[in-house]
């Protein structure tokens, strides 16, 4: 969990740094999920990274952090939505197979 805590703080901080948009900085929290790989709670600017993430490779672990933090902007999966996430991540679309295709 420690190396967890790292890792994921590291990306999450170069991530939002880097974002184009004005966001709130979210708190992080790293928990085991079974059905997904993070969380985006608006409301209390919250983002949950599953614990699994850990063993996957970094561009995994950035693309769920972008789509979290993109969630901050649009809290659906509207066109609007999916263009902040390709404005940040262009390969979002291949990532995203193939985090679907390990599942």
């Amino acid at each position: 969990l420690k190396r967890a805590k790292f890792i994921f703080k590291f990306e999450l901080d170069k991530i939002y740094n880097s974002f184009p948009y004005e966001i709130p900085y979210p708190s992080l929290t790293i928990r085991s999920m079974k059905t997904r790989y993070g969380v985006c709670n608006t409301k209390t600017k919250r983002v949950t990274l599953n614990l699994e993430l850990i063993k996957m490779d970094i561009k995994y672990i950035d693309y769920v952090i972008v789509h979290e933090l993109s969630h901050l902007i649009y809290a659906n999966h509207s066109k609007d939505f999916w263009k902040i996430v390709s404005e940040v991540m262009t390969d979002y679309k291949k990532i995203r197979k193939e985090l679907k295709d390990n599942e």
